[in-house]
């Protein structure tokens, strides 16, 4: 009997889950095996994506597909799950409400929409029991254990997990250990936790059953997709609040796009004729993505203000309109930055780029990619926009350090802006929405592994792996038992969370795993 662990309930561990019992059970094996999740919670839905109906997902139904117990299944998977179960199981629980706030309000028939990130939750769960059953089927033993693992580490030929149960230190010995232990937060804000008055961003539940906050004054740091969400559930209370980032700048607003635009200037081989055979500038990059940008658009743009602007409501005000103006016209921005996840051109790029530049594409540049890669329904865009004009909301940029003090019974917040000006904000409430770790030493597993020698940490965030089979690296090389994927990835992969990427993984490690220790042919 091979016994195989899982680390991790989420879509990652799910996925993993999932791809394993397919290749076991559709492969003609004698070889029996035991699969072993461990996650503290219910199986399935993960932390971004719990039972939470006004936050939504920052992609398209029709993108957020692909897991499945069927061998052919497709990245639409997901909204044809929508489809299929709408009437008989989702219609009531997820209906439209008058009381409900309209960001909660989606039309479920539309592939294109956004909707809430507990159903698909709930989608997640669903395929959960599918491989299940599946697994039962084919006599492949499935435990569930509801505990949190501090810590993975080789013994010999085993590998041993330690976990909590029941308030007790516990053991277990496996051939295969999968790291899959999804999004974490960053710790260093956790000396205000007991002041009540601090929350992050993944306490959504807590955020929501904030009481008695009209005219309350709240800082959120950061400007992403789910701080903007956050904002407005806030702002519906009655609070005041501000949202600081590094660019101060937006997600942009969804509109259409040339899901088959061919780049003419940012390609592989411009950037190989340029480099010759060395490492890819992200000086060159960012010159060859500019150049595209304005060619597809046929104006010359001011990036200045695009990625530090002056004025914000009036960007956000100008996006609209042209959203009004020509909602069935390409966004060809978004049509060029799209076209680097076609092919998965963005990580082959990434790769080729020297260290340095990759640090310096994480710190300064990432959450600007991302902006376009994720942007926000132009619901939401209305919305910020007239808490703006309310003066119920601020979004400041230019943040570069910030201060959290408690000052008597308000937060005392103060921060350097890109003039190295100083400002000084007092606040009721403040919550930290700037995105998962990237440091594993933030998560106690991760950390645990590499201090004793089972991991090593990805100069540019999270651990590194063999990006071809998925094995966690260490100082001494590949470790041969354990593999990672998902959001620790951060660093080595450029978008490790996204379904399409974790369905890759996950496909990977399921490969090398029957591979390794089943000896079947793939």
């Amino acid at each position: 009997m091979k016994k195989i662990a899982i680390v991790g309930g989420g879509v990652s561990g799910v996925t993993t889950f999932i791809e394993l019992v397919k290749l076991v059970a559709y492969k003609s094996t004698d070889q029996k095996i035991s699969i072993t999740i461990f996650n503290p919670s219910e199986i399935g839905p993960g932390t971004v994506y719990t039972d939470e109906d006004r936050y939504l997902l920052n992609m398209e139904m029709i993108d957020m597909g692909g897991i499945s117990v069927s061998e052919d299944t497709s990245i639409d998977d997901f909204y044809c799950w929508v489809q299929r179960n709408w009437k008989e199981d989702l219609e009531e629980k997820y209906k439209f409400d008058s009381n409900t706030q309209d960001l909660a309000r989606f039309d479920w028939t539309n592939k294109n929409e956004y909707v809430p990130r507990g159903l698909y939750g709930q989608y997640v769960k669903a395929r959960y029991q599918e491989g299940k059953s599946l697994a039962t089927q084919k006599d492949i033993i499935v435990h569930e254990n509801f505990s949190t693992v501090e810590n993975v580490k080789q013994e010999d030929t085993f590998l041993r997990v330690d976990y909590h149960e029941k308030g007790a230190q516990q053991s277990a010995y496996f051939d295969k250990v999968i790291i899959a232990c999804g999004h974490a937060y960053k710790t260093s804000y956790m000396k205000f936790k007991a002041t009540g008055k601090y929350f992050r961003s993944n306490e959504k539940k807590k955020i929501d059953e904030l009481n008695n906050i009209k005219d309350k004054s709240i800082v959120i740091q950061g400007t992403s997709l789910s701080a903007c969400e956050i904002a407005l559930s806030l702002i519906d209370k009655g609070a005041k609040v501000y949202m600081i980032s590094h660019h101060g700048s937006l997600p942009a607003i969804r509109l259409s796009y040339n899901c088959n635009y061919t780049r003419k200037f940012l390609t592989l081989e411009n950037l190989e004729k340029i480099s010759k055979g060395e490492y890819f500038s992200l000086y060159d990059v960012w010159a060859l993505l500019k150049q595209e940008i304005e060619y597809a658009e046929e104006c010359v743009i001011n990036w200045q203000n695009e990625f530090e602007p002056q004025d914000i409501k009036k960007q956000l005000a100008d996006r609209l309109a042209f959203a009004d103006k020509k909602p069935q016209e390409d966004l060809k921005r978004l049509s060029v930055m799209m076209s680097l996840f076609q092919f998965d051109d963005k990580q082959r790029i990434y790769e080729r780029l020297a260290r340095e530049d990759k640090e310096i594409f994480i710190k300064k540049y990432s959450s600007l990619f991302f902006n376009y890669i994720a942007p926000m329904p132009v619901k939401i865009a209305r919305k910020l926009l007239l808490s703006m004009e309310k003066s119920v909301l601020e979004v400041r940029g230019g943040w570069q350090a910030c201060i959290w003090k408690l000052n008597q019974q308000q937060f005392e917040v103060s921060y350097t802006d890109r003039n190295d000006n100083s400002n000084r904000l007092y606040v009721d409430y403040m919550i930290s929405a700037d995105g998962q770790t990237l440091d594993p030493y933030d998560i106690p597993l991760l950390r645990h592994m590499i201090e004793q020698g089972d991991a090593m940490k990805h100069p540019c965030g999270g651990i590194e792996i063999d990006l071809n089979d998925h094995h966690i690296l260490t100082e001494q090389g590949k470790s041969p038992h354990i593999y990672a994927l998902g959001p620790m990835l951060n660093g080595a992969i450029l978008t490790p969370a996204g379904v399409k990427v974790c369905i890759g993984s996950a496909r990977i490690i399921a490969a090398q795993i029957i591979k390794e220790f089943l000896l079947l042919p793939l």
